[in-house]
């Protein structure tokens, strides 16, 4: 009990868990979202005419748009995301469901 007193009276130790703190903040972690994180749209695919818009690269990665349906079915992380790809036939329109519409 006294070595963890006199550690925490420490500026050393207070400056890491404030930088800690702020690290969090900053990355705003939310480990309970599902959905799979769009990073790029390719130009004059489907999904550009389709309105979809490539993530700002300044923007950060939870502001970001996610698929949270292909054809109805959840996605939860990518394997359930290359899953459903997997089983889907080339040239076959899909329904995409996204976090903003």
């Amino acid at each position: 009990m006294v070595v963890i007193k006199k550690l925490f009276k420490s500026v050393r130790v207070w400056v890491l868990i404030i930088f800690l703190i702020f690290a969090l903040i900053s990355i705003h972690p939310n480990p309970w979202n599902s959905g799979v994180t769009i990073r790029n749209i390719e130009k004059n695919s489907p999904a550009e005419i389709a309105g979809m818009t490539a993530p700002k690269p300044t923007s950060s990665l939870m502001s970001r748009e996610k698929i949270i349906e292909i054809n109805n079915i959840k996605i939860k992380n990518e394997a359930d995301y290359y899953k459903i790809l997997s089983s889907v036939d080339y040239n076959v329109t899909i329904q995409l469901r996204t976090n903003k519409g």
